[in-house]
Protein backbone atom coordinates (compact mmCIF):
# COMPACT_ATOMS: atom_id res chain seq x y z
CA UNK A 1 0.00 0.00 0.00
CA UNK A 2 1.56 3.31 -1.07
CA UNK A 3 1.22 6.52 0.84
CA UNK A 4 -0.27 9.62 -0.74
CA UNK A 5 2.68 11.89 -1.73
CA UNK A 6 0.68 15.04 -0.91
CA UNK A 7 0.06 13.76 2.63
CA UNK A 8 3.75 12.97 3.06
CA UNK A 9 4.71 16.46 1.84
CA UNK A 10 2.13 18.03 4.12
CA UNK A 11 3.44 16.06 7.11
CA UNK A 12 7.01 17.15 6.34
CA UNK A 13 6.02 20.82 5.98
CA UNK A 14 4.11 20.51 9.25
CA UNK A 15 7.20 19.08 10.97
CA UNK A 16 9.31 22.01 9.73
CA UNK A 17 6.62 24.46 10.85
CA UNK A 18 6.39 22.92 14.34
CA UNK A 19 10.17 22.81 14.81
CA UNK A 20 10.68 26.41 13.71
CA UNK A 21 7.71 27.64 15.74
CA UNK A 22 9.05 25.88 18.82
CA UNK A 23 12.54 27.33 18.28
CA UNK A 24 11.15 30.85 17.86
CA UNK A 25 8.83 30.68 20.86
CA UNK A 26 11.49 29.07 23.06
CA UNK A 27 13.84 31.86 21.89
CA UNK A 28 16.39 29.45 20.45
CA UNK A 29 16.06 31.63 17.34
CA UNK A 30 16.36 35.29 18.25
CA UNK A 31 14.32 38.12 16.72
CA UNK A 32 15.87 39.17 13.44
CA UNK A 33 17.64 35.82 12.87
CA UNK A 34 17.72 34.92 9.19
CA UNK A 35 15.84 31.80 8.10
CA UNK A 36 17.47 30.66 4.83
CA UNK A 37 15.19 28.29 2.92
CA UNK A 38 18.04 26.21 1.51
CA UNK A 39 19.72 25.61 4.89
CA UNK A 40 16.42 24.78 6.59
CA UNK A 41 15.47 22.44 3.76
CA UNK A 42 18.81 20.68 4.00
CA UNK A 43 18.52 20.37 7.80
CA UNK A 44 15.06 18.77 7.56
CA UNK A 45 15.59 16.91 4.29
CA UNK A 46 12.77 18.75 2.51
CA UNK A 47 12.44 20.95 -0.55
CA UNK A 48 12.58 24.73 -0.43
CA UNK A 49 8.93 24.71 -1.47
CA UNK A 50 7.96 22.93 1.75
CA UNK A 51 10.16 25.28 3.79
CA UNK A 52 8.54 28.26 2.07
CA UNK A 53 5.10 26.89 2.97
CA UNK A 54 6.09 26.47 6.65
CA UNK A 55 7.59 29.97 6.71
CA UNK A 56 4.38 31.33 5.20
CA UNK A 57 2.35 29.77 8.02
CA UNK A 58 4.70 31.30 10.58
CA UNK A 59 4.46 34.67 8.83
CA UNK A 60 0.66 34.46 9.02
CA UNK A 61 1.03 34.05 12.80
CA UNK A 62 3.35 37.05 12.98
CA UNK A 63 6.36 34.97 14.05
CA UNK A 64 8.30 35.40 10.80
CA UNK A 65 8.81 38.35 8.46
CA UNK A 66 8.98 37.55 4.75
CA UNK A 67 11.27 40.15 3.17
CA UNK A 68 11.19 40.56 -0.59
CA UNK A 69 14.52 39.60 -2.18
CA UNK A 70 16.08 39.14 1.28
CA UNK A 71 14.40 35.98 2.53
CA UNK A 72 12.70 35.31 5.82
CA UNK A 73 13.71 36.29 9.34
CA UNK A 74 12.34 35.84 12.83
CA UNK A 75 9.94 38.71 13.47
CA UNK A 76 11.05 41.67 15.57
CA UNK A 77 7.79 43.25 16.68
CA UNK A 78 7.89 46.67 18.28
CA UNK A 79 6.58 47.02 21.84
CA UNK A 80 3.39 48.55 20.45
CA UNK A 81 2.88 45.67 18.00
CA UNK A 82 3.51 43.09 20.72
CA UNK A 83 1.07 44.83 23.06
CA UNK A 84 -1.56 44.93 20.30
CA UNK A 85 -1.11 41.21 19.59
CA UNK A 86 -1.52 40.34 23.27
CA UNK A 87 -4.56 42.61 23.56
CA UNK A 88 -6.23 40.89 20.60
CA UNK A 89 -5.36 37.44 21.92
CA UNK A 90 -6.70 38.33 25.37
CA UNK A 91 -9.95 39.61 23.85
CA UNK A 92 -10.42 36.50 21.74
CA UNK A 93 -9.70 34.23 24.68
CA UNK A 94 -12.24 36.13 26.77
CA UNK A 95 -14.90 35.59 24.07
CA UNK A 96 -14.14 31.88 23.83
CA UNK A 97 -14.27 31.47 27.61
CA UNK A 98 -17.65 33.23 27.74
CA UNK A 99 -18.98 30.86 25.06
CA UNK A 100 -17.66 27.81 26.91
CA UNK A 101 -18.88 28.83 30.37
CA UNK A 102 -21.20 26.17 31.74
CA UNK A 103 -20.64 23.83 28.78
CA UNK A 104 -17.38 22.16 29.77
CA UNK A 105 -17.02 18.68 31.16
CA UNK A 106 -14.96 18.09 34.30
CA UNK A 107 -12.20 16.65 32.13
CA UNK A 108 -12.10 19.74 29.92
CA UNK A 109 -11.97 22.05 32.94
CA UNK A 110 -9.17 19.92 34.40
CA UNK A 111 -7.22 20.13 31.11
CA UNK A 112 -7.49 23.92 31.00
CA UNK A 113 -6.57 24.21 34.67
CA UNK A 114 -3.57 21.92 34.16
CA UNK A 115 -2.36 24.12 31.30
CA UNK A 116 -2.72 27.32 33.36
CA UNK A 117 -0.98 25.69 36.34
CA UNK A 118 1.93 24.61 34.11
CA UNK A 119 2.24 28.13 32.73
CA UNK A 120 2.22 29.67 36.21
CA UNK A 121 4.80 27.16 37.47
CA UNK A 122 7.14 28.05 34.60
CA UNK A 123 6.75 31.82 35.09
CA UNK A 124 9.90 33.21 36.67
CA UNK A 125 11.79 29.91 36.53
CA UNK A 126 11.65 28.87 32.86
CA UNK A 127 10.69 31.91 30.79
CA UNK A 128 10.92 30.22 27.35
CA UNK A 129 8.54 27.49 28.52
CA UNK A 130 6.25 30.07 30.13
CA UNK A 131 6.11 32.08 26.90
CA UNK A 132 5.37 28.96 24.84
CA UNK A 133 2.60 27.84 27.19
CA UNK A 134 1.06 31.32 27.21
CA UNK A 135 1.02 31.28 23.42
CA UNK A 136 -0.47 27.80 23.30
CA UNK A 137 -3.32 28.55 25.70
CA UNK A 138 -5.51 29.79 22.84
CA UNK A 139 -4.84 26.54 20.98
CA UNK A 140 -6.07 24.54 23.98
CA UNK A 141 -9.14 26.78 24.19
CA UNK A 142 -9.85 26.32 20.48
CA UNK A 143 -9.59 22.54 20.77
CA UNK A 144 -11.90 22.58 23.79
CA UNK A 145 -14.36 24.82 21.96
CA UNK A 146 -14.39 22.47 18.95
CA UNK A 147 -15.11 19.47 21.20
CA UNK A 148 -18.04 21.33 22.80
CA UNK A 149 -19.58 22.05 19.37
CA UNK A 150 -19.30 18.41 18.32
CA UNK A 151 -20.80 17.06 21.54
CA UNK A 152 -24.50 16.17 21.34
CA UNK A 153 -26.64 18.73 23.09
Amino acid sequence: MTKDPSKIASARASAVYRALRHAIIEQALEPGAKLPEDAIGERFGVSRTLVRYALGQLAAEGLVEMRRNRGAAVAKPSWDEARDIFDVRRGLERLVVMRLAGQLTREQVARLKQHVDSEEAARGTNEPLSIRLAGEFHIVLRATSAKCRRAPG
